[in-house]
């Protein structure tokens, strides 16, 4: 678990430099406690690092209109416990109609960690308690299911995700949206050199 709160924070001292007007929208971590009451009835046992991650913090705030990029990573949120618990609901009804997955995850609980219009990232459930499951990326595009093993640990992740914020894969980029002027600040990626972080830690 050390491990997994380290490149956590490694995550927010990238913030602390460039991302001040995100940093006031993360919200403060809950309590172990807080969190058990939240997903208390819940059908089956969250890992442990789902556990450490709220504690650390319990996501952003996701504000109807914003001009800074509310992503965690380029087009994923990482939302409050209370709305990635309405989120699992929603994903529940969508995993019905799934059932021609063979994944031997598909029976087994999926519980999103972040999320987007078009998919998400997300670990199992099992109903003893365990310290970390794979997460998998469930997405849409285009109309074409995509459900596969992206990291073997939620620390793994963050551990990627951090060493793409310090070595500049996941980068900041401003446009223009409009005939006001509007500028938008988006979180970009380097999908070739975040690829090749992230084959290191598979």
């Amino acid at each position: 678990m050390e491990l997994l709160i380290s490149s956590l924070e490694k995550i927010l001292d990238v913030w602390k430099q460039d991302r001040a007007d995100f940093i006031e929208l993360l919200q403060p971590g809950l309590n172990i406690q807080d969190i058990q009451q939240y997903v208390s009835n819940l059908p089956f046992q969250l890992p442990q690092e789902v556990y450490q991650l709220y504690h650390w913090r319990n996501g952003v705030q996701i504000l109807e209109f914003h001009d800074i990029s509310l992503d965690f990573i380029p087009g994923f949120w990482f939302l409050p416990l209370a709305e990635t618990l309405k989120t699992y609901k929603h994903l529940k009804e969508f995993k019905k109609n799934c059932t021609f997955l063979k994944d031997k995850a598909y029976h087994r609980p999926w519980f999103p960690i972040l999320s987007s219009d078009l998919g998400y990232f997300l670990v199992l459930g099992d109903r003893n308690t365990f310290i970390s499951s794979p997460v998998f990326f469930l997405s849409w595009n285009s109309g074409d299911l995509t459900f596969e093993t992206r990291y073997p640990s939620l620390t793994s992740m963050m551990t990627v995700i951090a060493e793409c914020y310090e070595s500049g894969a996941y980068y900041f980029e401003t446009k223009v949206m409009d005939q006001f002027g509007t500028i938008v600040e988006f979180l970009e990626e380097d999908p070739q050199e975040a690829s090749r972080i992230r084959l290191k830690y598979l």
